[in-house]
């Protein structure tokens, strides 16, 4: 909704309720449920249920006539946490509708993707082009809305494989047309693959894995973090660390957001000191090699270009510590509270 959306809504009626019974609120979403959980998890009480679109009368009765439970009970729970399928993928994502942005953006960051947004056609062929004309190669992947004003989806392919010789980079197609015909028109606009919308969310992860070399998924926080080293930085306080580590992930998810300008930018420098002090914090330990390595020899050559394969290694030790950091940080405030570490 343009003013408020449903979160917001319902925190604002439950509020208003507090002194008395407050009426059901039920969530109504045209998107599967993953996308939920999030939220879920940080108040399980606010939705009594949650309906995906389209809602028949028999899902809306059986909604409104549930047993007379605690609003806990009845609520959607979210599914369990599982291993996080696009951990280290890149993926620029082409659409003009934000409740789609937003929708596909924070579905495939709970995937560990990180993920750039173009709204237009036009603004994708300048991120491409950005990259190209530097010399980088920050995306792994592109996911392409075909219905968008001024250019459409196949001619913004079009463009990316002829003017930019972006020939060997994944484009997949995102519409709501299902048929035989639109699957080969996106084919012979040079568009890799097809899937409709609203998507499926193991399917898409099933195609940006058939056409992106990913790594497992490798994110254990006991592998990637040094969980004691860091406690014992920080005096053994629990509290303090997950919250340490939930700022670390947002830092580097933004980081990551804008690596491709950061890698090419006088600052880099400053950067990597950062990044490699933000990383000995939590005990990420591989980013603060990899960051410690570029960062000297930033400094040893002044105005040379780091190496890309170096810098590629960074990212994806970014995009890894930063899975680890965000799951960590969930489990240790999961955690009955405890002041101290006492491991």
């Amino acid at each position: 909704m343009p003013d408020r959306d449903g979160w917001q809504t319902a925190e604002r009626i439950r509020n208003l309720q507090a002194e008395q019974r407050s009426p059901l609120i039920i969530m109504v979403t045209a998107y599967g449920r993953e996308m939920l959980a999030r939220r879920q998890l940080e108040d399980p009480k606010l939705l009594d249920a949650v309906l995906i679109k389209p809602v028949t009368p028999g899902m809306l009765l059986d909604a409104v006539t549930l047993p007379d439970k605690p609003a806990s009970e009845q609520a959607y729970q979210p599914p369990e946490r599982r291993e996080t399928r696009l951990t280290g993928a890149h993926v620029l994502l082409v659409e003009d509708n934000p409740t789609n942005q937003q929708v596909a953006r924070e579905l495939l960051a709970l995937e560990g993707a990180t993920v750039v947004v173009a709204d237009s056609g036009q603004a994708a062929i300048d991120a491409l082009q950005h990259e190209r004309d530097h010399g980088s190669t920050d995306f792994d992947l592109v996911l392409m809305d075909i219905q968008m004003p001024d250019m459409d989806g196949h001619e913004a392919t079009r463009r990316i494989r002829q003017d930019l010789g972006m020939t060997d980079l994944p484009i997949i197609a995102m519409t709501a047309n299902a048929l035989p015909s639109d699957r080969e028109a996106a084919l012979q606009a040079g568009l890799n693959d097809h899937i409709g919308k609203p998507f499926d969310l193991d399917q898409l992860v099933e195609v940006i894995r058939q056409h992106v070399q990913l790594d497992s998924p490798g994110c254990d926080p006991a592998v990637v973090l040094d969980t004691n080293g860091a406690l014992k930085r920080l005096g053994g306080f629990q509290s303090i660390y997950a919250r340490t580590l939930r700022h670390y992930g947002e830092d580097v998810q933004a980081t990551l957001a804008q690596w491709g300008e950061i890698t090419q930018s006088a600052e880099l420098p400053r950067k990597l000191h950062t990044i490699k002090g933000m990383a000995a914090t939590v005990g990420a330990m591989q980013v603060v090699e990899l960051a410690a390595g570029l960062e000297s020899s930033s400094q040893e050559q002044p105005g040379q270009q780091s190496p890309a394969h170096q810098l590629e290694s960074l990212r994806r030790a970014l995009a890894v510590s930063m899975e680890a950091a965000l799951r960590h940080a969930a489990a240790l405030e999961d955690r009955s509270p405890q002041s101290a570490y006492t491991g």
